[in-house]
């Protein structure tokens, strides 16, 4: 329906499709295996590559509705619009990998992959796109009536008056629109700082099936459905007394126990109960536990190897419920081992200690994400060679982010692993759209126009590009809100938000933002022209 030739749609959706295997086929070969936050590298690699693939061919058939042969035209193609791809992939992939400076390795692992998705994408789009539009197919993707248009574009246009009348009204209004869009930046970062983290095994499960009713049944009628296991070591070599063990395991038990979110907690301590007599001492208690069959015994107590074991379930409330239950428990623990130096208590991994990693992940990506945004910018204006470029570039990008941050904060939607990755893809688009924007402006103020007309120009020629890819994109994802879970719910409709978000930073604020230097830079050459002929 966008491009209304069907050669277009195979052009446009081969080359990233082919980025999206390359990607995974390079997974395999690094032995990188998924993971809730890597998953999204693919679908990063399906967005850029979707972006460029649009741009080039939008190009190619204007080269071909000009008169040239779809050779010629796709030659030009990667000329004019492979430099700006390439410079997309660059500072991009470089922006991705500043994430090393992350503390989780996950984290620095999903950087590395991001990286690697955005160059691959590059890779197949400069491949795959000029290749078949250099064919036979790409001369199909322009109607025979619009080939004997040799001066214009295609009349088929999505950046109709509308798009056009809010440029030039960006234009026009530059000052208030920075102002506004800075303001409403710096407002948005500041306010979404209170975005709750909630992440919640049950989101992944689909809505109304079988395993979730089951899981929400486990959760309720037993108190908790994350296992949970509290060590309790010595040294086995030097064994402490029976007074002290019982005393250690049940200031331990009892920290388990006096959470509301979690089951009543099963140990040694457990066990006693259940011993008949009079006599509760340390020493027969313990001497008893020997009476049972070491399969039975060995969940909860090992003396040869030093342990006893606690377990419990947590519910599933939340991520940051369960971090400051986990929190207050270590604080306990902390307190115990200062008293008793012979013992040390271990927390292995389990799911409630992965929730609680999953804020510190998460929070840690948001916070390397944004680092990565000025190391993007400053990548740019070098390879621009104009600081002032870069440096206006910076507000278009980080607004849709920050837009998508405070939707979220009115909607009551809290922060999670799904939610997070979305901000990636939003910076993507955004840098994407930014560059082209960027390298279309600088070629035409080389070719002599001027720089206001110029940049109004440069929206009119890369318009298409934007809206088709936005609805596009947002076609595709509309899919993904029809998934059976909550989490897949919750990824569609940010993603739609975001790029929603990312359409408006390119249609408003990245024109003016472009203007506000094109007007200073007339202003300068106004300037020093007097002087020149004066001194001639």
């Amino acid at each position: 329906m966008l491009f209304r030739r069907m050669s277009s749609v195979l052009i446009v959706t081969a080359a990233p499709i082919v980025g999206v295997i390359w990607t995974l086929g390079w997974f395999a070969l690094t032995g990188e295996e998924l993971n809730p936050i890597n998953g999204v590298v693919a679908p990063l690699a399906l967005t850029i590559g979707l972006t460029d693939a649009v741009h080039t061919l939008l190009h190619i058939r204007q080269g071909i509705a000009a008169g040239s042969t779809p050779h010629a035209a796709a030659g030009h193609a990667i000329r004019e619009v492979g430099a700006a791809c390439l410079l997309t992939s660059l500072t991009t992939a470089i922006g991705f990998a500043s994430l090393e400076i992350a503390e989780f390795k996950l984290l620095r692992d999903f950087g590395r992959d991001c990286a690697a998705a955005v160059v691959i994408a590059f890779l197949a789009v400069m491949t795959i796109v000029p290749l078949l539009g250099s064919t036979w197919i790409g001369r199909r993707t322009v109607p025979k009536n619009m080939q004997a248009n040799t001066d214009q574009k295609p009349r088929h246009r999505l950046a109709g008056t509308w798009y056009m009348h809010a440029v030039r009204f960006s234009i026009r209004n530059r000052v208030a629109v920075m102002i506004g869009g800075i303001a409403a930046t710096i407002l948005l970062i500041a306010y979404a700082r209170n975005l709750e983290l909630d992440v919640r095994v049950r989101r992944g499960l689909p809505i109304g099936s079988p395993t979730q009713l089951a899981y929400l049944d486990v959760d309720q009628q037993f108190g908790g459905s994350l296992p949970f296991t509290l060590l309790v070591e010595w040294s086995p070599d030097d064994p402490p007394e029976s007074d002290e063990l019982v005393d250690v395991v049940t200031a331990a038990h009892n920290a388990l126990a006096d959470s509301d979110i979690s089951s009543p907690p099963l140990s040694m301590l457990t066990i006693f109960e259940l011993i008949p007599g009079s006599n509760r001492s340390s020493d027969r208690l313990v001497g008893e536990l020997l009476n049972l069959p070491d399969e039975r015994l060995s969940l909860f107590y090992d003396e040869e190897l030093g342990h006893a074991l606690i377990v419990t379930r947590f519910q599933d409330v939340g991520s940051q419920a369960i971090t400051d239950q986990l929190n207050r428990l270590d604080a306990t623990l902390a307190a115990v081992a200062a008293e008793h130096p012979q013992f040390r208590f271990v927390i292995p991994e389990s799911p409630p200690t992965a929730l609680r990693s999953a804020g510190g992940i998460l929070f840690d990506l948001l916070d390397s994400l944004f680092m990565a945004v000025p190391v993007t910018m400053l990548i740019l204006a070098l390879a621009l060679r104009s600081l002032r470029l870069g440096l206006i570039s910076m507000i278009p990008n980080i607004f849709p982010m920050a837009a998508l941050a405070g939707t979220m904060m009115v909607l009551g939607i809290p922060l999670q692993l799904t939610g997070a990755t979305v901000f990636v893809m939003c910076f993507g688009i955004a840098v994407d759209d930014t560059i082209h924007a960027l390298t279309v402006f600088r070629r035409l103020c080389g070719e002599g126009v001027p720089p206001l007309q110029a940049i109004e120009q440069g929206f009119d020629e890369i318009g298409d590009a934007i809206i088709s890819t936005t609805i596009i994109l947002i076609g595709g994802i509309s899919v993904v809100i029809l998934g059976q879970s909550v989490m897949t719910e919750f990824f569609g409709g940010l993603f739609i938000g975001g790029l929603l978000w990312a359409f408006v930073g390119d249609l408003l604020l990245l024109p003016a933002a472009l203007a506000c230097f094109a007007a200073r830079q007339e202003a300068t050459t106004e300037s020093v022209q007097p002087s020149g002929q004066q001194s001639s």
